[in-house]
């Protein structure tokens, strides 16, 4: 996996965190 590729993929990560977050407060 490429570093760029996994940066990516722990952008996606934050931003679900961050809606999920939102979502149940």
């Amino acid at each position: 996996m490429s570093y760029e590729k996994s940066r990516t993929l722990y952008f996606e990560h934050k931003l679900n965190i961050f809606y999920l977050t939102i979502k149940f407060t």
